[in-house]
Parts: C-alpha cells; sequence; structure tokens
C-alpha cells in the first residue's frame, strides 16, 4: 500500500532522534515539500524519465538537495527506476527515474 505525502505538512527526511535534525527539517518543510512537487510535475514532462544528473542541471538544484526531493518521490512509490541507464558526465551510468501511476495519479489530486 502506498501512502500519500501531504504536501503542506510533510517533513523533509531528518533524523528523528536529533532536536537540530528535526528543527532545521521544519525550518524548511514548506520550501521542500513546494520544491517536491515541482519535481514531481517535472517527471510528468519527462515521462521517458529522467538521471538524477539531468533532473539537478535542469531544474539549477544541487545534488544535495534534489536527491532528498526524489528519495522522498520513490519511497512514496511516485517515482520508480525505470530498468534503464544513461551515460552521465563521469562516465558512469546512472538510473533512470520516472513517474508511476501513483504520482499521476497524486499530481491529479493537487490539481495539476
Amino acid at each position: 500500500m502506498q501512502i500519500a505525502i501531504d504536501f503542506n505538512a510533510a517533513y523533509p527526511p531528518h533524523q528523528r532522534h536529533s532536536d537540530t535534525s528535526r528543527a532545521s527539517a521544519a525550518s524548511v518543510a514548506l520550501k521542500f515539500n513546494a520544491r517536491t512537487l515541482d519535481l514531481l510535475k517535472e517527471f510528468k514532462n519527462h515521462p521517458q524519465g529522467m538521471t538524477d544528473e539531468f533532473g539537478q542541471g535542469h531544474l539549477n538544484i544541487e545534488g544535495n538537495s534534489y536527491r532528498p526531493m526524489r528519495v522522498t518521490l520513490y519511497k512514496h512509490g511516485y517515482v520508480e527506476d525505470s530498468g534503464d541507464r544513461q551515460r552521465l558526465k563521469s562516465g558512469r551510468f546512472g538510473a533512470v527515474w520516472r513517474i508511476t501511476g501513483f504520482g499521476l495519479d497524486k499530481l491529479r489530486e493537487e490539481g495539476l
């Protein structure tokens, strides 16, 4: 069973045992959630999928901000590893992530 993210209330990933980590997550929650929803919309705009490297460059987001958003979408079932791999600038290969039907349903639910 997949659990929907409440993009208005969810905290970004943080260390639950740490008061400073919880406080930091709370302070950026609104921005993180808005940007995570924007990222989900970008996955809809790229139905063939995107590597993290492409998504970071396309949205001009640093990896340390981008990856937690993509991981959040993955953990909630909104995006999935397509099984495809693309060569990255480093010469290595990266996973191509794509939106799922559940992700498309979430965007419809959000009126997007």
